[in-house]
């Protein structure tokens, strides 16, 4: 899609592939698709990797109110 980058590609999908935080995707992204760094030529075909399972914090109890943190 043009006007796409790297940071604005793992900010849409970061939370679906169950990556914690946007380094982490952007990390994860660079790594599966041997990228130096937020560099994207035009039709370029990325791999979202997801996040290792373990990697991201667990709620452990919710609050007070029933919500998680």
């Amino acid at each position: 899609v043009p006007g796409d980058n790297l940071i604005k590609i793992a900010g849409q999908y970061r939370a679906r592939t169950g990556h914690y935080s946007l380094e982490d995707m952007l990390g994860d992204i660079r790594g599966a698709n041997t990228l130096a760094g937020d560099l994207l030529r035009p039709g370029q075909q990325l791999r979202l990797p997801l996040a290792p399972q373990g990697d991201h914090p667990q709620v452990q109890r919710p609050t007070a109110d029933g919500s998680d943190l």
